[in-house]
């Protein structure tokens, strides 16, 4: 008949559903746990690698847009500096703004300003 006596025996080992090795039951950090520990630590690793690689992926597409978006102070900037140029090629042969005075040994067209003394 039946004894109540009989033991069932213990489980000393566990499939992990990571590596599917079967490992002994110690090396899973809680009964309930699915994955052995070295299967955890690896599996936290590479999670980590992930999000640092996110992290630089984010970063160099930051830099990439800074690079092709420019601010409006810096497209004013590079307006002022080509309208200069086109000004003082417009003006090179004018001379000086007050005196008509011609510079002619600069190579670079420059205007020239002049003091004029007023009579009093």
């Amino acid at each position: 008949m039946y004894s109540k006596n009989k033991q069932v025996p213990k489980k000393t080992h566990k499939v992990c559903m990571e590596c599917k090795k079967e490992r002994l039951i110690a090396n899973f950090e809680t009964p309930g746990t699915r994955i052995c520990s070295s299967c955890k630590i690896i599996r936290r690793l590479k999670v980590e690698k992930e999000r640092q690689q996110r992290a630089i992926d984010r970063l160099k597409t930051k830099k990439q847009k800074k690079k092709t978006v420019l601010k409006i102070s810096d497209l004013k900037k590079s307006v002022q500096r080509k309208f200069n140029k086109w000004i003082k090629q417009r003006d090179a042969e004018d001379g000086c703004i007050s005196c008509g005075n011609r510079n002619s040994s600069s190579t670079m067209p420059v205007i020239i300003y002049h003091r004029v003394q007023l009579d009093h």
